[in-house]
């Protein structure tokens, strides 16, 4: 029996498919100097708080690229706050 690809419009999106813009502006934060200073971590998505110069930002995502990203960075500032 030949195989059918669904009709236009009819996939869902998943997050964990394609380019994360969240992991995107989160990485171009980081290397404008931006500090991870905090990381929560729920069954919905992943939260990174990042801090400069007294500023906080908060990047929250539920694709799985941001959630590896984030176990990267647990491990290299292993004194981040967990919330």
């Amino acid at each position: 029996m030949p195989r059918t690809l669904p009709r236009p419009g009819t996939i869902r999106r998943v997050a964990g498919w394609g380019d994360d813009p969240v992991l995107e502006e989160l990485r171009s934060l980081l290397g404008d100097g931006w500090v991870p200073v905090a990381v929560v971590e729920t069954r919905e998505a992943d939260t990174v708080t990042v801090e400069r110069d007294g500023e906080r930002r908060d990047l929250r995502s539920d694709h799985i690229a941001f959630h590896r990203f984030v176990e990267g960075i647990k491990e290299d500032h292993p004194g981040i706050a967990r919330r």
